[in-house]
């Protein structure tokens, strides 16, 4: 019967030499036929060492290897009996049982193999069979004082049941334990012992019955391959905005495919630049490692959704509640992810973001400040209510998947003449993208956490009332803590500006500090309208403590000053007599509007289009520009921009202008923006189907369907892995951010890989779910109705 080597954190050379020499002589060429490897091997030497012991080797990622094509995680068939392997960082809390039995679950297999924590572990849990291998070297794990024991595993894989076999180096000695493991659905007494698995480990073991396990039926359904991605993408407490690694056979990393390398990297104006500049760099490390807030939200909404509020409350109150990823210098992190420094000026005051109001930290939380990147041993519970940065990541200190953890073109004075990185002068790769966007900032701190409270207490006789900022769910808290930062951000014209002064925005725009973007702006007015339904209609409209007085007044000028501006006549412009919504432009702090020119890409963005039309709905659209208005919009959208198959079915669109030159098949295809589009033809749908307009109707689901039916088809790969054709749909089951690499013009880049955006969308779509009306439904409202303000 096989025999399978169970394997992992070696930390080789890093923590721990080499592998005990008593464990290789153990380990004879030959006599394995698999081996699994938990990961953190390290370096690519120790992988061609397995492969010296059997040519099955399978290795997952872990937290430190340097190999960065392993996947995260990986599910093989080994005689009877499906092995599920992750390395077991992504597990939270580490090794939690319940959280390892979900695991399982949604990899649906009978064996789970982790590791991570250092320390061998096996247990059953009903049916199931769990195997930690402990770290081989006994290398340091960062979980206790104590030292580890080395160990690793063997398993003797039979036809219904599984002789497992523990070695441990203890004084210089291996000692070996064995505990059996029966598959009950398989149970067959004629089965032989494990004998074979010691001799071939050359150590004696002495083989004793064990009952076999009572089957317990499955308790949860087996989780959708779109709700796998989404875990997966959740590092260090961190979801991440997509994972680079295309999951083919064997996986390849997508900067070292042609699908980058023919494009390479450039600039915002379409300049190649070299691989190794900032720009590229910089690119590489956020997609690789990063986390865009908004995205951040859409991954909550989506996992709670899914009946997984508990998972998505992980990130939220271990990460935005403190405002940190991490403030031990010895251990890494981000000390703090807003922009509460002098360096930011909020509107036209222009008041320091250290200067803006105090907010206590929600959920009776505390941080840990710092000076000049060092923490402070006092912790705090108020802070300046300042936005968060846009992009966040678990480490300060960051890894290009190609260069590794240095650059040239990071060491200064030269080439990188940042003067606030002085002591770079070796080039270390590190977090530097420090924009407080108000988009993503409403996202973050208000439209995600809110839509989770709403649907984690539908089922619990809904969200409870309140009367004091106390008493407020942590959810609440959260969102008045950039209260003070969005009050600043009101123009005169009632848009939010886009940033405040001192963001450095990419591509750089001398007068930052009054640009404004519809896409902003419409985020905010879902946004607030939400923060004013619930704070109106749990408190009763009459909170009894100061600050939440004083809250439900702020959010309630903002909401009258947001639905003025976008009553206005200042949100579209006309492109061939079609009216078309503004992208933004800026606004000056005396009122004066200068819109982005529609005949550029800059001044023409597709989703301004769908979010503003689905947020508004058809019935205020067009009473403001005309019966059919929104209808006409989405026409016009189709032309420009649309995304066709091959056979003429409208699949989605892309960014912005689509190359006239090209044919339909072959513009770009934006997954997230796709969804929303989505998100666009089934809002108008129902309002024209509402008003009696049944032919607009139809025409508007065609659309919704076709999309729909277009994006799940699996996409096709060609030979060098470039999209050629099909869906948006991966071969895990994530959805394409875009089907070909390209820059878009508000600063970042698109990409062929699976994104946290579109997958997250992908399950939206799936609900029926609208994100930007409380509680998600299309037709019914919210669900906390509050009276409107104006």
């Amino acid at each position: 019967m096989p025999l399978v080597l169970v394997i992992g954190d070696l930390h080789i050379p890093h923590r721990h030499h080499a592998l005990p020499a008593a464990f290789k002589k153990l380990l004879v060429p030959g006599k394995i036929q698999h081996v699994i490897s938990t990961g953190n091997l390290c370096t690519a030497a120790e992988y061609q060492y397995f492969k010296s012991l059997a040519s099955d080797v399978h290795v997952v990622k872990g937290d430190f290897d340097e190999v960065t094509t392993y996947p995260e995680q990986k599910v093989v068939t080994i005689g009877q009996f499906r092995v599920g392997v992750m390395h077991g960082h992504q597990v939270v809390p580490h090794g939690d049982k319940a959280s390892l039995a979900m695991l399982q679950r949604q990899l649906d297999v009978d064996i789970l193999v982790t590791g991570h924590t250092h320390r061998f572990e096996a247990f059953q849990m009903g049916s199931k069979f769990f195997i930690n291998p402990g770290s081989a070297t006994g290398a340091y794990g960062g979980f206790r004082d104590e030292e580890n024991v080395p160990t690793f595993v063997l398993m003797d894989m039979q036809r219904s049941g599984v002789t497992t076999y523990v070695y441990q180096l203890v004084n210089d000695k291996v000692k070996v334990e064995m505990i059996k493991f029966q598959k009950p659905q398989l149970t067959d007494s004629s089965s032989g012992g494990g004998g074979g698995g010691a001799a071939a480990a050359g150590a004696d073991a002495t083989m004793t019955p064990t009952p076999a396990p009572t089957p317990v039926p499955r308790d949860t359904p087996a989780l959708s391959a779109e709700v796998n991605f989404l875990l997966r993408t959740l590092e260090r407490g961190v979801p991440r905005s997509y994972i680079d690694v295309m999951p083919v056979e064997p996986p390849q990393l997508y900067w070292k495919t042609r699908a980058y390398l023919d494009e390479g990297a450039f600039d915002p104006f379409g300049n190649r630049v070299e691989l190794d500049s900032i720009i590229a760099v910089q690119e590489r490390t956020l997609t690789n490692m990063g986390l865009n807030l908004y995205d951040g939200s859409l991954w909550q909404i989506a996992l709670c959704l899914e009946g997984l509020c508990d998972f998505a409350d992980i990130y939220e109150r271990n990460v935005l509640y403190p405002s940190t990823t991490g403030a031990n210098k010895d251990i890494g992190g981000i000390i703090d992810i807003r922009g509460d420094s002098q360096q930011y000026k909020y509107g036209a005051k222009q008041v320091a973001g250290s200067a803006l109001e105090k907010v206590p930290l929600p959920g009776n939380v505390t941080r840990v400040p710092a000076k000049d990147g060092i923490p402070e041993e006092r912790a705090v519970k108020d802070i300046a209510g300042a936005f968060f940065y846009r992009m966040i990541a678990p480490k300060y200190a960051m890894r290009d998947p190609l260069l590794g953890d240095y650059s040239n073109s990071f060491r200064t004075p030269y080439p990188n003449n940042d003067t606030t990185t002085k002591w770079n002068r070796a080039g270390m790769l590190h977090m530097n993208d420090w924009k407080p966007i108000t988009g993503e900032n409403v996202w973050a701190a208000i439209i995600g956490p809110l839509q989770k409270l709403v649907i984690k207490n539908a089922t619990r006789g809904g969200v409870r009332k309140f009367k004091t900022f106390e008493e407020a769910p942590d959810e609440v808290q959260l969102a008045l803590s950039i209260l003070p930062a969005l009050v600043e951000m009101v123009s005169p014209l009632g848009s939010l500006y886009h940033c405040p002064a001192g963001t450095e925005m990419f591509p750089p725009d001398p007068d930052e500090k009054t640009n404004v973007s519809n896409e902003n702006n419409i985020s905010g007015y879902a946004a607030v309208r939400m923060l004013y339904e619930l704070l109106h209609n749990r408190t009763d409209g009459a909170p009894t403590d100061a600050r939440l007085v004083r809250a439900l007044a702020q959010v309630k000028h903002i909401y009258v000053e947001m639905h003025k501006w976008f009553m206005s006549e200042h949100l579209a412009g006309k492109i061939n007599g079609t009216n078309i919504v503004y992208q933004g432009g800026h606004i000056s702090f005396d009122g004066v509007y200068e819109p982005e020119p529609l005949n550029g890409t800059a001044g023409y963005a597709v989703d301004c289009q769908t979010w503003v039309l689905a947020t508004l709905g058809a019935k205020a659209y067009d009473g403001k520009y005309g019966a059919g208005a929104a209808y006409d919009t989405w026409q016009k959208v189709k032309e420009l921009s649309g995304y066709y198959s091959k056979d003429g079915a409208l699949g989605g669109v892309g960014y912005t202008y689509a190359d006239p030159k090209l044919p339909r098949s072959d513009r770009v295809w934006s997954g997230e923006w796709s969804y929303g589009a989505v998100l666009l033809a089934r809002t108008l749908a129902a309002d024209y189907r509402a008003a009696g307009d049944s032919a607009k109707a139809a025409a508007l689901d065609a659309d919704a369907d076709s999309m729909v039916a277009e994006m799940d088809k699996p996409m096709q790969r060609c030979d060098n892995l470039k999209w050629c054709g099909g869906g948006l749909k991966q071969e895990d089951g994530s959805y394409l951010y875009a089907n070909s690499r390209f820059f878009i013009s508000w600063g970042w880049y698109a990409n062929p890989i699976g994104a946290t955006s579109s997958t997250a969308w992908k399950i939206f779509t799936d609900h029926h779910y609208h994100p930007f009306v409380l509680g998600g439904n299309y037709t019914a409202g919210s669900p906390y109705p509050a009276p409107a303000p104006f």
